[in-house]
């Protein structure tokens, strides 16, 4: 199960996929002023974590490399997991 963010001028889109089936989507809208975008998205991270805990991985695109330290933080700090570099086999 993984976290995928599409980062783009509008909006960031979270979804959960599990097996190639999306779980559960939402969006942000990055136009929303710092503090408010910042709590806006880890408001819908923890809801999207409360519900799915078993996310392992994340996979981020984006056109806007300005949010990217923003939603890699929120990332790390509601899913702990989904960014934790993975132990070699």
């Amino acid at each position: 199960m993984f976290l995928g963010i599409d980062m783009g001028n509008t909006t960031i889109s979270l979804a959960i996929v599990e097996d190639g089936v999306i779980k559960c989507h939402e969006q942000v809208d990055v136009r929303l002023a710092g503090k408010d975008l910042k709590r806006t998205l880890e408001e819908c991270l923890l809801k999207m974590a409360r519900k799915f805990p078993s996310v392992t991985r994340s996979l981020s695109c984006s056109v806007v490399p300005k949010k990217n330290s923003l939603v890699k933080t929120a990332i790390k700090k509601i899913f702990k997991s989904a960014l934790a570099p993975k132990a070699a086999a």
